[in-house]
């Protein structure tokens, strides 16, 4: 599954929960949602929104598998590039 961890801060939850929508619709992996966290220094010592995503386990045998495609890494990077655009942009549709 795809889940995101961020720290608590505005705007991060909004684009923790975007991020793990996107990268699931497109990889077809579960949503296992996000998560906030205060003692990652990546999120917590910065002033714009940061995530942490987590795209797969590779203690999962399927999820391994399909990590190690370039197919299934494009869609993990589409997933990502849509989350960004909707959420500096806005949805567009």
């Amino acid at each position: 599954g795809v889940e995101t961890w961020t720290y608590n801060r505005p705007g991060c939850g909004d684009f923790a929960q975007l991020l793990v929508q996107k990268v699931s619709e497109a990889t077809g992996a579960r949503n296992r949602g996000y998560n906030y966290a205060k003692n990652l220094v990546v999120t917590s010592k910065t002033i714009m929104p940061s995530v942490i995503v987590e795209c797969g386990y590779i203690s999962n045998n399927a999820e391994a598998e399909n990590l190690k495609t370039v197919e299934y890494q494009k869609l993990i990077v589409k997933g990502i590039t849509d989350a960004v655009e909707v959420f500096i942009y806005g949805d567009q549709n």
